[in-house]
């Protein structure tokens, strides 16, 4: 059994890992919530509700693929509504959510990251607000950075910042952030969504 399928089963330990990563985060001047109040969000890999960016009082439909997670994650907000679903395959409809919520999810999934930004652009009305690690494009930093995520995070795509630039070529960047306390190892962004005229007029 691999790390992250033992954290998916036992979500306390989950919770102690984002913990101890919380303590070596810098988050000077992020603030999401105002692009989050605007209507239904969804949550992409809620996990069991341990969000570093307070989620509370957002309207929101969480989505993870680990059934402990997502009872975790209801215990943690009775109110919430939680699915269990695929990432690369949402059950939505297009331009179901006025926002979309991911955090520290997607260098997890074992998909092309461009199927799953595809995805959650079809299902977004306006805004992204996306953290992932950021990896270095070359050199020392990247030999450091993919040594300690092998041993302490278990992902599996984990993305430069060329990539990441490529990947979001169809949103508007609000806010982008590229932080750390040793290298620059955690890119946050706030999107809005480029206008497209047939998506326009089909969520109509």
């Amino acid at each position: 059994m691999g790390r992250m399928e033992i954290l998916f089963r036992f979500p306390g330990l989950y919770r102690f890992k984002r913990a101890m990563t919380r303590l070596f985060a810098v988050r000077s001047g992020w603030d999401p919530r105002a692009y989050l109040e605007q209507g239904l969000v969804l949550d992409l890999g809620c996990g069991p509700d341990e969000s570093d960016t307070d989620l509370s009082g957002i309207k929101r439909v969480g989505i993870d693929v680990s059934v402990p997670f997502l009872r975790a994650a209801k215990c943690s907000s009775p109110s919430g509504y939680f699915v269990r679903a695929s990432a690369e395959k949402l059950p939505f409809v297009d331009g179901a959510f006025q926002a979309t919520f991911v955090s520290c999810v997607l260098h997890h999934i074992p998909v092309d990251t461009r199927l799953i930004i595809e995805e959650i652009r079809r299902v977004t009305r306006e805004h992204l607000v996306l953290v992932e690690p950021l990896q270095s494009e070359r050199g020392f930093p990247r030999w450091v950075k993919t040594l300690w995520w092998r041993m302490t995070d278990g992902g599996c795509a984990y993305l430069p910042e060329s990539e990441w630039n490529e990947l979001l070529a169809g949103w508007d960047q609000v806010q982008r952030i590229e932080e750390g306390r040793l290298f620059k190892n955690t890119f946050r962004f706030i999107g809005s969504r480029t206008k497209d005229p047939a998506f326009e007029g089909s969520a109509q």
